[in-house]
């Protein structure tokens, strides 16, 4: 059975503009900032990847790079909103630097080093998913042990994202175009599981703040502010 790399990444596609609404959503309602970064992120990377998609072969070629860079945007915000959760600024020189680097290299190479063009453009996303694996572990401190997926995941993705890319560079099993090869179809995949990790990361951060905002109140007087025999006895 063979599956079509065109509709894997139209799949990712809806399914990033969904996982991108319900962030949205459920920031206006908790009234979360990192929330609308991620919301964001996710319809960004949708359109992005729509464009790329549906588009690539109609629109010129500036066009196109423009919209390949809208996508590596999308990955610096997923990062910045890790660092938002967290109580610390977005890194604004970040949130273009791999979209610019990108660029940089896209006019640089020649345009038959299409394998090296997806390898580079790979590799940003991975270093954009272990930044963000290093932000969410930077505030786990006594519960580390407790949430290490928060951390594991998107250092995982990171490396998976990766694999297909360079196995297919290193192995060079098909004879046929990188974006017909089985490495692509590995890549979409990814794409897909990537986005849903993610989320399902992010809904537990979120519940986990909620839990917390919750027994700090009932460990307080409500009065004083100060321990109450709850919070003593705990």
């Amino acid at each position: 059975m063979s599956l079509d790399t065109s509709t894997l990444y139209l799949v990712a596609t809806m399914v990033a503009a969904l996982l991108g609404v319900m962030l949205l959503f459920v920031g206006r309602q908790q009234k979360i900032p990192a929330l609308y970064w991620w919301g964001f992120a996710y319809l960004l990377g949708a359109i992005s990847v729509a464009f790329w998609t549906l588009a690539s072969a109609m629109i010129g070629e500036a066009l196109s790079l423009a919209v390949n860079s809208l996508g590596l945007v999308a990955c610096a915000m997923v990062w910045n909103a890790a660092r938002v959760f967290h109580g610390r600024a977005p890194s604004w020189g970040g949130l273009f630097l791999g979209a610019l680097a990108w660029i940089a290299a896209i006019m640089t190479l020649p345009p038959e080093s299409e394998v090296l063009r997806l390898t580079i453009g790979a590799a940003i996303v991975a270093a954009y998913a272990m930044l963000t694996a290093h932000e969410l572990g930077l505030e786990r401190r006594t519960s580390v042990q407790r949430n290490w997926p928060a951390m594991l995941v998107p250092l995982l993705h990171g490396f998976v994202l990766m694999l297909p890319i360079v196995l297919g560079d290193l192995l060079h099993v098909d004879t046929g175009g990188f974006g017909t090869s089985i490495w692509a179809t590995l890549f979409a995949i990814e794409l897909v599981l990537y986005a849903v990790g993610t989320v399902f990361v992010i809904f537990m951060l979120v519940s986990e703040r909620a839990v917390t905002v919750h027994k700090v109140a009932a460990s307080c007087d409500p009065l004083t502010g100060l321990f109450n025999r709850r919070g003593f006895s705990e």
